[in-house]
């Protein structure tokens, strides 16, 4: 009679694929983090200093992107566009202020004010934005 010979299995245990679905769901997780409209909730302080009307910003310096003045530099990354986001920085302040939606149809754009060459906002209706097509604003933009 044979003897038979007692086998132990093993048993190897593959966590890569649980590992692969945890990576999985945090990257879709930050991508719909990402893309989502975050316009909605705009806090008090971000509204803090803002102009009134975008008609009020001659004193400003729209149509420079840096600029130097006797008050300092300051730059806008998107030269006072109200359909691209952007943000602005003051050099001399040491201030930077993005672009963002004050609610779905008014943007807050991020503007260096030429006077001391801080960084504030000026709201601004997307449909009332010449020559562009544009009634909403997302994601610090009109569309």
């Amino acid at each position: 009679m044979a003897k038979k010979r007692a086998t132990k299995k093993v048993v190897k245990n593959d966590y890569s694929k649980y590992l692969l679905a945890i990576v999985a769901i945090v990257a879709v997780v930050g991508i719909v983090l990402m893309v989502n409209d975050r316009s909605s909730g705009v806090s008090e302080t971000l509204t803090e200093g803002i102009v009134d009307t975008a008609d009020d910003v001659e004193t400003d310096l729209i149509g420079e992107a840096w600029a130097n003045t006797r008050a300092g530099s300051c730059f806008d990354s998107d030269d006072n566009n109200y359909i691209t986001k952007g943000f602005a920085f003051s050099k001399t302040h040491n201030q930077v202020k993005v672009d963002e939606c004050l609610n779905n149809t008014h943007v807050l754009e991020s503007i260096c004010k030429k006077t001391d060459a801080s960084v504030t906002y000026t709201s601004k209706d997307c449909s009332k934005i010449r020559n562009y097509n544009t009634t909403i604003c997302k994601n610090g933009a009109c569309y």
